[in-house]
């Protein structure tokens, strides 16, 4: 994965927001810190939804033992930047179950529904986050018990 801008996690929500006519999309409504960070900011006023990417890792630690799973979502119309976003596979757990089994994420700099709110939408591929969830609970496991 290329370097991009951490996005801090406010709060996330499973919900379904309004969507085309009449519509809705069941999705995982994740509120980023856009305030102190101005390079979140950026990259959510900067995004269209014409030419967007997702990519997913995980990773174990050591100190404090955790399994990492993170989603780097970019977008490469005027000038190409990427938005990191990293979920704990026990402490998010609710947070990952819903954006496998929704396949959908989208990202606001405030709460839905509020005032200058800067959004950004990207698809998962659900069976994708629920392999990373397994690898990264497995690779725990093994870093622990070494």
């Amino acid at each position: 994965m290329s370097s991009a801008v951490a996005a801090p996690v406010v709060k996330y929500t499973r919900t379904e927001l309004p969507f085309g006519e009449r519509g809705s999309l069941p999705c995982l409504y994740v509120q980023v810190d856009a305030i102190s960070s101005p390079d979140v900011a950026d990259f959510l006023s900067g995004w269209r939804g014409c030419c967007e990417r997702a990519e997913l890792e995980w990773q174990t630690v050591r100190r404090p033992a955790s399994a990492l799973i993170a989603l780097e979502l970019s977008h490469a119309c005027g000038v190409p930047t990427s938005l990191r976003i990293v979920f704990d596979a026990r402490r998010d757990r609710a947070a990952l179950d819903a954006l496998a089994d929704t396949e959908a994420i989208v990202v606001g700099s405030r709460r839905y529904g509020h005032f200058a709110n800067r959004m950004a939408a990207y698809s998962i591929e659900g069976h994708a986050i629920r392999t990373a969830i397994t690898k990264a609970e497995h690779g725990l496991r093994s870093l622990v018990a070494s």
